[in-house]
């Protein structure tokens, strides 16, 4: 016999028990939302049209416009195909052996063709775009598989090539010492409107050597705002023990210390 007290024929709607115990929660919120419907459904639409596709620095994202501009163009004279439609993987890979035969190498002496690098961030660019610009771009998994195999022919018949084709070199003391002397020299064999300009060359020239920084960290980099550099409020000058007799300056006050704070590194602009 079914036991009279128990409750499991009964039935419960959480959910809306939830809302009733909750409905009270962000009300002042829904109240402005409510009262500013039309304004706030122009910028919500603005902020989803003023997305444009780019990611990292501003080089960075002139490099990917560059390869989708050119895709773009092969597209539409070479394919006649419209910009309103989606490619497919096929467009993608005649649009890269196009481009292979297109790139300059000619500063590069004893390479046999671009960079391998170079190409596939050009080759995941174009993906990349395809997938933020068409909601309906899918990469067919055998166009992928033949990408692949085209990168992989490619580098066996040295059309293009792996390795650092642009090896970091540190700027050495005895090379700022002659960019810093020719600086100088020019300013006195050829004349200088305002001598603040060459101080303040040499004095970023020595400021990289010192911090062993890039030159974005302490100058001001194309397409970046005029305060996204190193600035005063950034440098601190200081002696580095307590003022004592002596005859000299250095018995005096010590060491002069100068502490330097780069704000701007890469990827924190």
């Amino acid at each position: 016999m079914a036991d009279s007290n128990s409750s499991d024929d009964v039935e419960v709607d959480q959910s809306q028990l939830n809302q009733n115990r909750f409905k009270h929660k962000g009300q002042k919120v829904i109240e402005e939302i409510t009262k500013d419907a039309q304004r706030h459904r122009i910028e919500s639409k603005q902020a989803w049209d003023s997305i444009s596709f780019g990611s990292g620095n501003i080089i960075k994202q002139g490099t990917q416009w560059k390869w989708i501009n050119q895709f773009n163009a092969c597209r539409t004279a070479v394919f006649g195909q419209s910009l309103a439609t989606p490619p497919n993987g096929q467009t993608i890979l005649r649009g890269l052996t196009i481009a292979l035969t297109k790139i300059d190498i000619s500063q590069y002496p004893g390479k046999t063709g671009p960079s391998y690098g170079y190409v596939q961030f050009g080759y995941k660019t174009l993906v990349d775009y395809c997938e933020f610009t068409y909601d309906d771009f899918k990469l067919e998994t055998s166009a992928s598989k033949r990408i692949e195999k085209w990168f992989q022919d490619r580098l066996r018949s040295g059309e293009l090539v792996k390795g650092v084709w642009n090896p970091t070199i540190p700027i050495g003391f005895n090379t700022a010492l002659r960019m810093n002397y020719a600086l100088f020299t020019d300013a006195m064999d050829n004349g200088v409107r305002n001598w603040d300009i060459v101080v303040m060359q040499m004095l970023s020239l020595s400021l990289l050597c010192a911090t062993g920084g890039r030159a974005g960290d302490v100058g001001v980099s194309a397409g970046y705002e005029q305060t996204m550099c190193l600035q005063w409020k950034d440098v601190e000058l200081y002696w580095d023990s307590e003022p004592k007799s002596g005859a000299s300056m250095a018995d005096l006050y010590g060491s002069l210390v100068c502490r330097i704070k780069l704000r701007f590194l890469k990827n924190m602009k």
